[in-house]
C-alpha cells in the first residue's frame, strides 16, 4: 500500500513540475510530441498578449517545427499552467 501512495504522490509532483512554469508546459508538450531532447534545448520566448487567448510564448527551433510555433498558455486548476489548444499554432 505503501508503494502505491508513494508512486501517486510521484507521479502527481512529476505532473506539477512540468506545469509549474508557462515554458515547462511548453516543454513538457514538445517531449511529449516525439522531441524530448529538442524539447529540452528549445529556445522559449514570450510573445504579445492575445485578447482572446492571453499570453502567447514562441518556440523557436526549425529541427522541430518550420519556422516557429506559437503556443497559448493559462493557469489551469490547482495554478498549473496549461495550453489552451485553440489558442495554438504557426506562428
Amino acid at each position: 500500500m505503501k508503494k502505491i501512495i508513494c508512486a501517486f504522490i510521484l507521479i502527481l509532483g512529476l505532473i506539477y513540475w512540468g506545469h509549474s512554469t508557462p515554458e515547462n508546459a511548453i516543454r513538457t508538450s514538445i517531449i511529449f510530441s516525439g522531441h524530448p531532447i529538442k524539447g529540452i534545448q528549445t529556445t522559449i520566448y514570450k510573445g504579445s498578449v492575445d485578447k482572446i487567448y492571453g499570453q502567447i510564448y514562441y518556440c523557436k527551433n526549425p529541427e522541430i517545427y518550420e519556422d516557429h510555433w506559437g503556443y497559448s498558455v493559462q493557469r489551469g486548476i490547482l495554478g498549473i499552467w496549461v495550453i489552451n489548444v485553440s489558442g495554438t499554432g504557426r506562428g
